[in-house]
């Protein structure tokens, strides 16, 4: 009996990500990528994953960690919640320090791969592709916007004229830069062919086990081991009851804070313009913005 799409479709969103960061797709600087942007059809909710990350090197290790932010979830976020305090209140060298560790948003989407220059076998595959701000300007307007009228559903077509995204890294000094990418219905593919559309969808991976979501308290220990040490991690009470190092953070400025993170407020930041989108995240200054509207 022949297999429907719509039971290939439940059958591979059942299906945990084999791969994780290995179905990435990586690009590098002076190429173009030719990729086919592939619908979740059974749940179009969870064509994308939107999320956000913390990074920085840690005090500890002096390696590079990184974590998802509970944002993600509109979930409070004990790192934003420490830096926003320390940025109000603490001291300069204090400031300086938290400075060091950034929040970046990001994308996932499965995508057919039709040109990888660097990786050719990758051809015919389904991947993940991982992104910033730069490529979700021109998803956004070929989606919805300026460009929706030439291709709009289109995006997601496998029938003739539908648009391929063709990622171009240029160089800009020693980082990567996005925005000569473009969605273009001048590439040859085309995939009417059911069966291979059934093979495609049924190797989409599970955007939502790529990162493993941690509670509240898992968050703020591994910011205390990675960011604190011995030396200057905040007293509680129960380890001395005469210290009180934390100002107090109130529902209203907790409600405030969510708000702006979850929503991509002040604290984000693009990290597109580096090689590597999650080893090197760019700096948030404009959080003076967030802390001057919370007084």
């Amino acid at each position: 009996m022949k297999t429907s799409m719509f039971e290939s479709i439940k059958e591979a969103l059942n299906k945990k990500s084999t791969g994780g960061f290995g179905e990435m797709l990586r690009t590098e600087i002076d190429n173009t990528y030719e990729v086919k942007i592939l619908a979740n059809c059974a749940e179009p909710a969870k064509t994308f994953f939107h999320y956000y990350m913390h990074g920085w090197n840690s005090f500890a290790t002096g390696e590079y960690v990184s974590i998802l932010s509970p944002t993600t979830f509109n979930e409070r976020d004990p790192i934003s919640e420490d830096r926003f305090k320390t940025l109000k209140m603490g001291s300069e060298e204090e400031k300086e320090k938290v400075k060091t560790v950034r929040r970046a948003e990001k994308w996932l989407v499965n995508v057919l791969v039709i040109k990888d220059p660097t990786n050719p076998e990758n051809e015919g595959k389904v991947k993940i592709l991982r992104y910033g701000k730069q490529l979700q300007k021109i998803l956004l307007d070929a989606i919805e916007g300026d460009d929706a009228e030439e291709f709009g559903e289109k995006v997601f077509d496998f029938a003739a004229n539908n648009a391929v995204l063709k990622i171009k890294v240029d160089r800009n000094g020693d980082f990567a830069n996005y925005t000569s990418s473009r969605f273009t219905t001048g590439t040859k593919f085309e995939m009417e062919d059911e069966q291979e559309q059934q093979r495609v969808l049924s190797e989409l991976h599970d955007l939502e086990a790529v990162y493993d979501p941690k509670t509240y308290d898992e968050v703020k220990a591994f910011y205390n081991t990675h960011f604190y040490t011995a030396e200057d991690k905040p007293a509680t009470k129960n380890e001395n009851k005469q210290v009180e190092t934390e100002p107090s953070f109130s529902d209203e400025d907790n409600e405030k804070l969510v708000a702006e993170l979850g929503g991509g407020g002040a604290l984000d930041t693009t990290d597109e313009t580096v090689p590597d989108e999650e080893a090197s995240l760019t700096g948030d200054d404009e959080i003076d913005e967030l802390l001057a509207g919370i007084d």
